[in-house]
């Protein structure tokens, strides 16, 4: 079959103000599922582009509206969800607030209970396991899919380059004379995209699978709380245990202390913010005190330490 087929004669675009329409254009395609509104004051504007890859299909858009989708039975497939404007709300066996700079990864055997805010505008890539495992042979040289992370850092790292795939094929497609809308290169950009995609389960180790109640209950407490001071006590009584137990399981399981891992929290979140915001209207100073980093050559240098780069060295790039 040639690659052709996967160019932009199959690329359709979904301009309605129906969430049934979506609905059913979603559950011909894949498991079906229900998308219900949440805020009926809100009037449903949805724009979405739908493009079938080799081995997937990507959906990009937004609901202006805040949606929840859900399936009643385990996930088939492998869904990616990348927020690039706004917020999504998983909920799963524990509940995340996936911002830009983050990725969702649901894998096949999990629940889908996934929300899009009003303003979200996002990524869903949807890979068949089939797919996902032939791509793992053939491609990463595993004969098996690994455990894949349920969040993924797109700011660093594999995740950056993940990140960087996803950006050239919206580019690619948004141009019917680039190589990738002719077909020419649909199958290496696909491939490419999955071998990221498939990397990112060496980071997996950074926050195992599997983790006890209340390391579970303090991540994600830090999570919610990322602009807020947070003490060990706060996070012991948020996760149902004692200070010294809390210490003892994250360096256990994350081998770094609770205090450790607020502040590295901490520092992700205002790369996030920094890749995000505008250059010339945004104060480092002000981002770095508003989670409680008030000394700026201290900070600067935490910063430096994790990143390789200044905060304001990130925050130019995205001008650059």
């Amino acid at each position: 079959m040639s690659e052709r087929l996967f160019a932009l004669q199959d690329f359709n675009f979904v301009a309605t103000d129906r969430l049934d329409v979506v609905q059913d254009t979603f559950n011909r395609l894949f498991q079906t599922r229900r998308i219900s509104q949440l805020n009926l004051e809100q009037s449903p504007d949805i724009n979405i582009s739908l493009a079938r890859l080799p081995y997937s299909n990507l959906f990009v858009g937004s609901f202006g509206c805040n949606i929840n989708a859900e399936l009643d039975e385990e996930l088939e497939d492998y869904h990616l969800f990348v927020p690039l404007r706004g917020e999504i709300l998983y909920r799963g066996a524990n509940s995340y607030r996936v911002t830009p700079g983050q990725g969702l990864m649901v894998s096949p055997g999990s629940q889908l209970n996934i929300s899009w805010k009003h303003d979200c505008y996002g990524i869903n890539l949807v890979t068949a396991k089939e797919q996902m495992q032939r791509v793992a042979k053939e491609q990463v040289g595993v004969d098996e899919v690994p455990p894949l992370p349920l969040l993924i850092d797109l700011t660093s790292g594999v995740g950056l380059s993940l990140a960087n795939i996803l950006q050239t094929i919206l580019t690619e497609l948004e141009d019917e004379q680039s190589l990738l809308s002719r077909g020419i290169t649909t199958r290496a950009h696909n491939e490419l995209l999955l071998s990221a995609l498939l990397q990112t389960a060496d980071r997996s180790q950074e926050i195992p699978a599997g983790l006890p109640a209340p390391v579970d209950l303090a991540l994600n407490y830090i999570e919610q709380h990322l602009q807020e001071p947070i003490t060990l006590k706060q996070l012991a009584t948020a996760s149902h245990t004692s200070c010294r137990n809390l210490q003892l399981l994250f360096r256990k399981y994350l081998q770094q202390s609770p205090m450790a891992v607020i502040k590295r929290e901490k520092l992700n979140h205002i790369r996030r913010q920094l890749l995000q915001a505008d250059a010339e209207t945004t104060s480092v100073a002000d981002l770095a005190a508003s989670h409680g980093f008030y000394h700026a050559s201290n900070f600067t240098r935490l910063y430096r330490q994790a990143f390789g780069e200044t905060p304001t060295e990130t925050l130019k790039s995205k001008k650059e």
